[in-house]
């Protein structure tokens, strides 16, 4: 799953000079990165370096993918100058100035997921639910099953929904006990607490290096003497929730408000 990342860029400038007299706008009345299409700010051409072609290249106006606007008021200013430079913050002691103009650069960076499932499903045959045919213990059973790959600038929560028991599909009084584990480590012994099921929520936090995370889905199911020779099933859901996304990306790329799919 992935989800276009946007960059808006604002150039802003912040003070108003006439006639030797500076007048500072309110920076409010500029900057507002939490609304797309920014009020009153005229979007310019955005080029991308084509390391191949040894070229800069233009993208088109709206290109979702990084666009920038110029902000602010236009500032003239007319006079001899301001002040004599006292040699001080770096200036030339003698020399005749006017300023400062403030010029601001501000860029709010969309969050950004790269997932994937090596396989979306698991696939048990088990001959026999239980082994000792003295003792009729029950019997658990592990699958390193599926490796989970995500990559993002930012935190992602991972709500895993609906990995419940499996379901006799002749009977659904009859089910097969079913556990999930979620690491980058081996599978835990059966009466590990971190064995889950049901519904639960797992954060994978942004990494410094921005570097994939592989996680391994364990599964583990437990049958005895009186697991029905049936056909089982379950159907979960994983969903990718996007904690640090900004604000003005659903306005931006159309995101409807829906509720979420059931599983």
């Amino acid at each position: 799953m992935k989800l276009s990342a946007g960059v808006l860029v604002a150039a802003i400038v912040l003070l108003a000079a006439s006639v030797a007299v500076a007048q500072q706008i309110p920076r409010d009345d500029i900057e507002n990165p939490g609304q797309f299409p920014p009020p009153g700010m005229n979007e310019t051409t955005v080029y991308q370096w084509n390391g191949a072609a040894g070229l800069w290249e233009p993208l088109a106006l709206g290109n979702p993918i990084c666009e920038a606007f110029h902000a602010g008021t236009a500032l003239t200013y007319y006079c001899n100058g301001d002040y004599v430079n006292d040699g001080t913050e770096g200036g030339i002691a003698g020399e005749v100035e006017m300023g400062p103009w403030k010029f601001y650069t501000y860029a709010t960076v969309a969050q950004y997921l790269e997932a994937r499932l090596t396989k979306n499903g698991l696939v048990w045959y088990i001959l026999k639910p239980y082994v000792d045919i003295i003792t009729e213990d029950d019997k658990d059973w592990g699958a390193n099953s599926i490796t989970l790959s995500v990559k993002s600038n930012g935190d992602i929560r991972l709500d895993f929904v609906g990995f419940d028991d499996l379901v006799n599909q002749d009977d659904a009084t009859k089910t097969i006990p079913s556990y999930w584990f979620l690491g980058d480590g081996a599978m835990p012994p059966p009466a590990d607490p971190d064995w889950m099921n049901g519904s639960w929520s797992y954060t994978v936090e942004e990494q410094e290096l921005h570097e994939i995370v592989d996680l391994k889905m364990w599964n583990r199911l437990h049958t005895g003497k009186c697991t029905s020779a049936c056909y089982y099933k379950d159907v979960g859901a994983i969903y990718f929730v996007l904690v640090d996304q900004k604000p003005w990306v659903a306005d931006k790329i159309g995101l409807e408000p829906l509720p979420r799919v059931d599983p």
